[in-house]
């Protein structure tokens, strides 16, 4: 697998968690995107997947967390 493969279908997961798809569905494509990067030849290519992998699970991990209160005014 090379780079590119792998990224179309982390595009492909990025656009289901922004149009609401359900938590288990996430975990699951998450999983399926390590098994993909995992087979991606060129390490820094894989590295970079796995960067981006990261980066999507933090931003679902942090998805359900209340929005900050606006700042109070002086």
């Amino acid at each position: 697998m090379d780079y590119d493969q792998f990224d179309t279908e982390y595009r492909r997961v990025s656009e289901a968690a922004r149009t609401g798809a359900s938590d288990t569905v996430l975990a699951a494509e998450l999983a399926r995107l390590r098994t993909l990067a995992a087979a991606i030849t060129d390490p820094a290519d894989r590295a970079d997947a796995e960067h981006d992998i990261a980066g999507l699970a933090d931003v679902l991990a942090h998805d359900d967390e209340p929005r900050p209160s606006p700042p109070s005014a002086p």
